[in-house]
């Protein structure tokens, strides 16, 4: 009897345990890599985000990225209560895919839609990455490849959300760099 009330008992403590902690549970990242771990400005900006920011990720499985961008996505969604996400994949829901190639004309598979209150700004997968290629090599290869995605995905969300641009002035004529010239050391039009 004092056996069958023990049992009965620790099946009663660890059903509360289950229960509580799926009703109040805090995320804590244990890994090594602080890869996918929003920035302290990053969370700055969402914590003044009031209004609905809807975002669809429009990637194939088979692209590079895919995860990246996906687990990138889960940490705003997380950290944001006015966000929502959404994952399209073009060869999977072709409707879908279609209809926002032709809402948002874009000629890419592998984008990021962020949209709130009728502004919307449009990742592209290049707009992702920054690669290095050596000049020297043929075919060329990158080098070095840099995920860039919480600081292009904080300026689109900035951007939808508070619905200003940054604008960028430039003097000219007084041996400035210029905006045309391709040289490295002289120009600007790489940037």
């Amino acid at each position: 009897m004092n056996v069958l009330i023990a049992g009965l008992l620790a099946v009663l403590l660890l059903g509360m345990i289950n229960y509580l902690s799926y009703r109040h549970y805090k995320r804590v990242n244990v890994s090594q890599s602080t890869f996918y771990e929003l920035s302290e400005q990053s969370q700055k900006l969402l914590s003044t985000v009031s209004n609905q920011v809807n975002v669809v990720m429009v990637f194939s499985v088979t692209n590079a990225l895919f995860e990246d961008v996906g687990r990138l996505l889960e940490e705003y969604e997380y950290a944001c209560d006015h966000m929502k996400v959404e994952h399209v994949q073009p060869n999977v829901d072709l409707a879908r895919a279609r209809e926002l190639k032709a809402g948002h004309s874009l000629q890419s598979d592998s984008i990021v839609i962020f949209e709130s209150e009728g502004r919307s700004e449009v990742v592209a997968r290049d707009d992702l990455v920054e690669a290095k290629y050596d000049t020297i090599q043929v075919p060329m290869v990158p080098s070095a490849i840099f995920f860039r995605g919480e600081l292009v995905f904080s300026s689109a969300i900035k951007s939808v959300v508070h619905g200003t641009k940054p604008v960028v002035y430039v003097l000219q004529g007084h041996d400035e760099a210029d905006f045309d010239d391709f040289d490295e050391v002289r120009g600007y039009s790489e940037i």
